[in-house]
């Protein structure tokens, strides 16, 4: 299991030195913690972890605040802790990348697996992000040499492609460069 570094944001700081000790128990290192959600933000753009964990109600900035904001930038997933019931929070556990969230009291049992999930699952929706922007910048480029030139769209599509291999570059890449040619043209 590879050690991540965390850094922690919640109101009680008697839970964040329980939860400081026992994530530190699993062998994974806390960073820093704090109790302001503008704090933990300027903690978390200048220590890098690879992960923070926020609670809901944080003075401030909230927890989801946080996640919107590091999920957005892709700095690194948010794990939002809360008391109560989940449906309190459905709307806003909905629209975040990663849906894990850690539920007061917490079942310290499950840290490890909700750090490795969360991390997981960031990484993947960043790589399904990349890849729906670069599949887009080809249809794109597609797109501007079918105009431009009246292909048909397999034939602008082959064009791409050949220029790629011949390249040695991604599709991608190639596509970036066309869409710049073709708009000066």
């Amino acid at each position: 299991m590879p050690s991540y570094k965390i850094i922690i944001g919640d109101n009680d700081e008697s839970f964040l030195e329980t939860l400081k000790f026992r994530i530190s128990q699993t062998g994974h290192r806390v960073l820093d913690t704090d109790t302001s959600g503008a704090a933990l933000l300027r903690k978390i753009r200048s220590l890098s972890p690879d992960i923070v964990i926020a609670e809901a109600t944080l003075k401030g900035v909230s927890g989801f605040e946080i996640a919107d904001i590091l999920e957005g930038e892709g700095i690194c997933p948010c794990i939002v802790s809360f008391k109560g019931e989940p449906s309190q929070y459905k709307i806003n556990i909905s629209r975040k990348k990663v849906k894990t969230y850690l539920r007061k009291p917490v079942d310290y049992s499950e840290i490890d697996y909700l750090l490795k999930h969360s991390i997981d699952e960031f990484h993947r929706a960043l790589k399904e992000e990349k890849k729906a922007k670069e599949k887009k910048t080809v249809d794109k480029a597609k797109k501007m040499l079918m105009e431009k030139y009246n292909l048909g769209e397999e034939d602008a599509y082959k064009y791409i492609r050949k220029k790629s291999m011949d390249k040695g570059s991604t599709m991608y890449k190639i596509s970036l460069i066309l869409i710049d040619v073709l708009k000066t043209k």
